[in-house]
């Protein structure tokens, strides 16, 4: 009977997850209405964990996926639903050496610490944001702005960049026409 019951508390789990994240993409859909595209902004955000798994060093199409991979499986491991919200993290140097696709991480929003789980909190404060219409095609022009605009305005930016996938294959009919959310925090 108890292991019964410790199953249905697995279920639910499960559950409030899926229903996190399904709350979590509506909104995100929802506010892409009230975006501006493509130009910069600086944006209050709010504290964020964020579960993170290393990325393989190497930037070909089958290391990324590797390294999808491994994030879904840690992930699965410690008891969150894949798909749920997944993200990349990239250092200011690879951006600077045009390398846009070294990315550092692989992260997933998570709503509540797991031990013995790596987690990263993304501070709260504000970020320099642009929405990347443009799919990873051409987001070298994303980085491109967000700096140029970090130099006229003599902001000095710190920490990671966070590339945040908010439409992506399940909502739009080409890789091309991903909608991404690119930030960085604003050292004050």
């Amino acid at each position: 009977m108890k292991k019964e019951e410790l199953e249905i508390d697995r279920k639910i789990e499960r559950l409030k997850q899926m229903k996190a994240l399904i709350s979590l993409k509506a909104q995100l859909t929802e506010s892409i209405f009230n975006i501006a595209t493509d130009k910069i902004s600086i944006v209050e955000e709010s504290e964020e964990l964020l579960l993170l798994t290393k990325s393989l060093l190497e930037t070909d199409n089958r290391s990324m996926a590797v390294s999808i991979a491994n994030h879904a499986k840690y992930c699965s491991e410690n008891g969150i639903s894949f798909p749920s919200y997944t993200g990349e993290m990239i250092s200011i140097e690879n951006i600077l050496n045009g390398n846009y696709y070294s990315y550092n991480y692989y992260f997933t929003k998570i709503l509540s610490p797991k031990s013995g789980t790596d987690i990263f909190i993304k501070e709260v404060g504000p970020y320099l944001t642009i929405y990347h219409t443009k799919g990873y095609s051409t987001i070298n022009e994303a980085y491109t702005k967000i700096l140029d605009y970090a130099n006229e305005n003599t902001l000095n930016l710190t920490g990671h960049f966070f590339e945040d996938v908010i439409l992506d294959e399940l909502s739009v009919h080409d890789y091309d026409n991903f909608l991404i959310k690119i930030s960085i925090r604003i050292q004050q």
